[in-house]
């Protein structure tokens, strides 16, 4: 127990020489200036009530999140966190090191999770604030037009729904050693997932559709609980298999 807190904390302490830490705050900062600017441009109308401009606000902060921003900040923080080792052949560093390098690299993977978690809860935060921003300009009552509990939990979902997304990201970054590589694939997945994402019939097995449907529909959906269960217990698998079979390969920059 006492390595698996050693090896995180050390991760924890590389995020302060690395761009990661920047990405989990401008990603939900950026989608938060786009959403203020659209509401300022009129969008929402002046006789929208604050119950109505939340609504809109609410289902177009989490729908772009989780359709573009969020397969784009994950494919940058996977890629920059695993970068960190490619530079300077830092693998080598870490293998020759009295620790179980299968831990090494777990650690990474949760640490890329746990980043991904705080940037959700920071743009929860944000979108509460472009409410009421929205609602003071256009003359309506922030107060009572917001169901907290049900924007937590479909903020949740996102998150939870993303697991797979971030661990297939976490496990080709630290595959690749090409960093154009590993942002190639990330942006060709979220362009395929686009058209894929939408089908009922193909959607369901796109990791990058999972967000977007666990939010959308919560339980109404079908293949929620399928879902969700292939992001808590199927990601988790995958990653101890995988870095299971990294650890046994030699990695070079």
């Amino acid at each position: 127990m006492l390595e698996w807190i050693n090896i995180f904390t050390a991760e924890a302490l590389k995020q302060k020489r690395s761009l990661t830490g920047l990405i989990l705050v401008l990603a939900p900062g950026l989608m938060t200036i786009f959403n203020v600017l659209v509401g300022m441009g009129g969008y929402y109308g002046t006789k929208s009530s604050g119950a109505e401009i939340m609504k809109t606000v609410v289902n177009n902060s989490l729908n772009l999140w989780a359709l573009i921003m969020l397969p784009m900040a994950m494919t940058l923080m996977t890629a920059l966190n695993a970068n960190v080792e490619y530079r300077n052949n830092q693998w080598k560093h870490i293998f020759v090191q009295p620790v179980s390098t299968w831990r090494v690299m777990m650690a990474k993977w949760m640490m890329n999770i746990s980043m991904a978690a705080l940037s959700h809860l920071i743009y929860f935060v944000l979108i509460l604030f472009v409410g009421f921003f929205l609602c003071t300009i256009n003359g309506q009552s922030f107060a009572g037009s917001l169901d907290y509990g049900l924007l937590f939990q479909r903020m949740s979902l996102v998150f939870l729904g993303s697991l797979l997304l971030i661990t297939i990201h976490s496990l080709t970054a630290l595959s690749l050693d090409n960093f154009l590589t590993v942002m190639a694939f990330g942006t060709i997945m979220m362009i395929s997932n686009y058209f894929v994402g939408q089908s009922e019939k193909y959607g369901v097995l796109s990791p990058w559709a999972h967000p977007m449907r666990l939010q959308r529909f919560l339980m109404e959906d079908p293949h929620f609980w399928v879902l969700l269960a292939a992001n808590l217990i199927g990601s988790s698998l995958l990653a101890a298999g995988i870095m299971k079979v990294l650890t046994k390969r030699q990695i070079t920059a």
